[in-house]
């Protein structure tokens, strides 16, 4: 038992000026802990703002880009239909001017066999000959171009 006396006198201290600063010390550190953790809190509760900010932000963003990849893919399936039309109109012009040309080859061939069995007499045989040949050329030429065009 004697032991544990000496032992709590030498680490109780019997000087009250002692006493008094550590008491001090110890009030001024407590005050500097309130003073840390306030800020301490101040500065957690603006990076839970911070962070929810983001989060609002990320969600807002994340919702603009679902609407833009909407709007893209939406824009994509009109680019590709109207590709397809232009290719079908493209063909049916394509189509219409062999037509037309064709018909109009085969119209210049009858005039010029009525022109000849009209002035057979007159006309020698190659003049219709030659006449038939160019425009059936100028014909084929005519198609060729509107087929091979971009």
């Amino acid at each position: 038992m004697n032991i544990i006396n000496r032992t709590l006198k030498l680490l109780t201290p019997d000087d009250p000026e002692l006493v008094a600063k550590t008491l001090v010390r110890i009030d001024e550190q407590d005050k500097w802990n309130d003073v840390f953790s306030t800020k301490l809190i101040e500065l957690l509760d603006n990076i839970d703002a911070i962070k929810k900010e983001n989060r609002e932000k990320s969600r807002q963003n994340s919702q603009e880009l679902a609407i833009s990849h909407e709007r893209l893919a939406t824009a994509l399936k009109l680019a590709a239909t109207a590709e397809q039309k232009r290719l079908c109109a493209l063909t049916s012009f394509r189509k219409a001017t062999q037509w037309v040309i064709s018909i109009s080859v085969f119209s210049w061939l009858a005039t010029i066999g009525v022109v000849w069995s009209t002035y057979r007499t007159i006309l020698p045989i190659w003049l219709p000959c030659i006449a038939t040949a160019s425009v059936l050329l100028a014909g084929i030429s005519v198609v060729y171009r509107v087929n091979h065009e971009n």
